[in-house]
């Protein structure tokens, strides 16, 4: 089964195609979507979150592969980034939505050609846009981006991660890398009764999960440097668990991490982790329950053998390597890879 195949199954209409390192093949696995829905006649919105489809990177100075637009695909970005676009567009449509590169405008292709795509930093304006391109008559969504651009996770939950061998020229660290990112965005859903309780409780920074199906709110606004805090009241109370309504970063789960007992964690989903590696690691190792409000559905992870920085794998065994640490996970190769390293 292809990319393109799993997204038709799951009646997928908007896509986050994200990459867990830069360069590590979302933009060509953009390409080869595009290119499939294109065989099959779909009309195609596409936009980013924050700056792709640049002839060179921005850091390294080496070529990067081009969006491609088929005719009449529905596309959002920034005006300056038309500046070296080769597809030509008609009835541009002002967003009043801006970004560093300017005003962001929806456009419909006239004549197919590549296109630097440097779409919204804000979920609701990427919300908007996509409301807008469907009304235009977009029937699929693709958005490139990366999950370090927070945006699309917050409106999109389908997501096919891109996993490349520029994360590192140690195989045994990508497949760690690829394993720790794919655990993160399958975070599930919780019982039913602490959806239930969460429901109940007025906007804060969350509260301690009780045993008799409870929720009690935190008496602070903010999770910043209340993690003794957290810590404190989850034994006091005897709590089944924290829920947790905002970002769990890296002191905060230093504390929860130095508990004998591991408290059960409830957040929104992977978008709200700002952990390392090795925290999250430690935490599933000792058996760490957490859960997400708001669960992702990853559809996919993409496989690219290839590194710009001049190592690779041979594809074979990368794409083996990576099904096995990543069990129930469709994972596909979808290359040839743009000048075999995107």
């Amino acid at each position: 089964m292809q990319l393109y195949d799993i997204i038709k199954e799951q009646n997928a209409d908007r896509v986050f195609i994200a990459g867990m390192a830069k360069n590590a093949g979302k933009t060509s696995t953009l390409n080869h979507l595009i290119n499939a829905s294109a065989l099959h006649n779909e009309k195609l919105g596409l936009t980013s979150t924050g700056r792709d489809g640049e002839p060179l990177d921005l850091v390294t100075g080496k070529a990067k592969p081009h969006i491609f637009c088929p005719e009449g695909t529905i596309i959002a970005t920034a005006q300056s980034a038309l500046r070296i676009s080769t597809a030509t567009l008609r009835d541009p449509e002002p967003t009043g939505i801006h970004t560093p590169l300017g005003e962001v405008i929806i456009a419909e292709v006239a004549h197919e050609g590549n296109m630097e795509l440097a779409g919204p930093l804000y979920a609701k304006d990427l919300e908007y846009i996509m409301d807008r391109m469907a009304d235009r008559g977009a029937k699929r969504i693709y958005v490139d981006g990366s999950l370090d651009r927070k945006a699309a996770a917050l409106v999109l939950d389908k997501i096919i991660l891109a996993v490349g061998a520029v994360v590192s020229p140690d195989l045994d660290t990508v497949v760690n890398e690829a394993a720790t990112w794919v655990e993160q965005l399958t975070i599930p859903a919780p019982p039913p009764w602490v959806s239930l309780a969460i429901a109940k409780l007025p906007p804060c920074a969350g509260g301690l999960l009780l045993p008799d199906k409870t929720l009690s709110p935190f008496p602070f606004p903010t999770l910043l440097g209340r993690g003794h805090d957290l810590t404190s009241a989850y034994k006091q109370k005897n709590a089944w668990g924290i829920y947790l309504n905002g970002a769990l970063g890296e002191d905060t789960f230093a504390a929860i991490l130095s508990q004998n007992k591991l408290p059960r964690l409830v957040i929104r989903n992977s978008t709200c982790l700002f952990v390392t590696s090795s925290q999250w690691r430690q935490f599933k190792n000792r058996g760490g329950e957490i859960y997400a409000t708001h669960p992702l559905n990853l559809l996919a992870v993409s496989a690219n053998p290839f590194s710009p920085e001049g190592w690779e794998f041979i594809p074979e065994e990368f794409l083996g390597a990576i099904k096995d640490a990543l069990p129930g996970v469709p994972v596909i190769n979808p290359g040839p890879w743009v000048m075999n390293y995107y």
